[in-house]
């Protein structure tokens, strides 16, 4: 059996590998028969946890203001442990110190 082959079920059965072992697994996709046999996998768990449904989420924006604090989407909006990333209006901004 193949080196990647056994890394892909030893992940399924064991749910963890060593982080080289990631890395190995990771490196060998375009081995056909380990991207099968995790292909099967996910499509084993997809059905054991969400069956045959659909689950559709969306996300309409109309400014490029946003006043939510989630982590959603990639928008950290007025996250304060990140100042430098605040989106806020153009009319909102302060005077920005010049780098």
């Amino acid at each position: 059996m193949k080196r990647s082959l056994e890394l892909a079920e030893k992940l399924i059965h064991q749910s963890y590998l060593e982080k080289e072992e990631y890395m190995e697994l990771l490196g060998s996709y375009q081995d056909k028969e380990t991207v099968v046999c995790l292909g099967q996998e996910a499509a084993r768990l997809r059905e054991k946890y969400y069956g045959n449904k659909v689950y559709m989420r969306g996300l309409i924006e109309f400014t490029n203001f946003c006043k939510n604090n989630c982590y959603y989407c990639c928008r950290p909006c007025l996250r304060p442990f990140q100042p430098f990333l605040q989106m806020r209006p153009t009319s909102l901004r302060e005077e920005e110190p010049e780098l």
